[in-house]
């Protein structure tokens, strides 16, 4: 890989990108967009009505639907966008009235997370409420003042959100850090040492990385005891920046995230000499030097690459093969173990959304974050025990 990295660091410092990602991961967040936002269907699903109230009738006097379809964007944008601020309008409503009866559950069965509910609430109707009305002025705007006007509403927008609503959000996921995160880290390990902010150093990662990247971003530190093995882990962004330029022969740069996931790292029991690279077949890398090892099946299932294939061979014996094969047969995720000295670390593959921070867009309360949370330090537990597994399999 000849990519070098550059980037922010580990100290939490954030970083505005634009990120390009494949069809199918930006399509599974939009379902995913729609299942937990109530405005977002509700808006939706009024403009869907629209739609199907203005297709009857030009159906029936013989208008083909492209013509139809085709108008409404034309000449009824502003319309589409009125219906589908009246369905979100209506959504936001669904939404106090289910933020009310959440805060009202969950103060009877943990009233210290029922303070955090109510926040969470507040916080979520400004939110929506601020995007909402920042789209419904912007088509106003576009409609009076051409789109000078409806770009002003959008560059006002943005500013509000970088200095209001952003800062919002960020001051409420360290609330839910520090009274939940930090809780259930501490009741899932031993010796736990939590840090939101941190990650590992860039140097470490450059050292196993499996994919080339500019852009590095380490957060939600954890390290602990996993039973008898010490292990540190945390939220890893990987992204590459290349130069565009457009027909005009403008330049910009395009940020292309191509790994978002965790990284862990446990000690070996026997050091090795050489890196080696045991991929799942469904994770994508940047690896050369492919190795086969013999066996069919394992072949089949997972991806070596090391620079000295005799040295992959030595390790990779009967008892390790099988244990990475159990891994893979028990994990939900991709993911690519590598070999390197004294540590296993392991890459897992996440690119819907991170258990550890609250999107106040959607409509989740805490309890329901705290059980996503505590299922995947469950899950990541599990892991850490199948990774120490490979581990003593090694001395076999």
């Amino acid at each position: 890989m000849t990519r070098q990295y550059y980037g922010y660091g580990t100290d939490g410092e954030s970083f505005m990108t634009v990120r390009s990602q494949k069809g199918g991961v930006m399509f599974r967040k939009f379902v995913n967009a729609l299942k937990t936002s109530r405005p977002a269907r509700f808006a939706l699903i009024a403009i869907i009505v629209l739609f199907v109230l203005l297709c009857i009738p030009a159906v029936m006097i013989g208008i083909p639907i492209p013509v139809v379809i085709l108008a409404m964007l034309v000449l009824g944008f502003p319309v589409i966008i009125a219906v589908g601020g009246i369905g979100a309008a209506a959504g936001i409503a669904g939404s106090a009235i289910s933020n009310k009866k959440s805060y009202e559950d969950i103060s009877r069965s943990d009233p210290r997370l029922a303070e955090l509910e109510k926040e969470r609430g507040n916080k979520q109707m400004i939110s929506i409420i601020f995007w909402v009305s920042t789209i419904i002025l912007a088509v106003i705007a576009a409609a009076l003042a051409s789109w000078i006007g409806f770009l002003l509403v959008l560059v006002a927008g943005v500013i509000i959100y970088i200095k209001k609503i952003y800062p919002m959000s960020h001051s409420f996921d360290q609330s839910f850090g520090e009274q939940v995160v930090r809780s259930e880290i501490n009741k899932r390990f031993g010796n736990a040492v939590y840090d939101a902010s941190r990650g590992f150093s860039q140097e470490e990662v450059g050292s196993v990385n499996i994919v080339g990247y500019d852009l590095y971003r380490g957060s939600q530190y954890i390290e602990g005891d996993q039973g008898f093995v010490h292990f540190r882990s945390c939220e890893l962004n990987l992204q590459t920046v290349e130069e565009y330029e457009d027909d005009d022969m403008n330049t910009r740069d395009v940020y292309t995230t191509v790994f978002q996931g965790y990284l862990y790292c446990i000690p070996l029991a026997k050091k090795v000499s050489e890196t080696v690279y045991v991929a799942d077949s469904k994770m994508s890398t940047d690896l050369n030097g492919r190795v086969k090892t013999g066996s069919d099946i394992f072949d089949k299932n997972m991806k070596v690459h090391a620079a000295d294939p005799e040295a992959a061979n030595q390790l990779l014996t009967a008892p390790v093969t099988a244990q990475i094969l159990r891994l893979k047969e028990t994990s939900k995720e991709p993911f690519c173990l590598v070999f390197n000295e004294d540590k296993l670390y392991a890459f897992i593959k996440n690119s819907e959304y991170s258990f550890f921070t609250v999107d106040l867009n959607k409509d989740i309360n805490i309890l329901q974050l705290k059980d996503r949370l505590t299922a995947y330090l469950a899950g990541q537990a599990a892991f850490l025990n199948g990774m120490d597994s490979i581990s003593a399999a090694m001395a076999q």
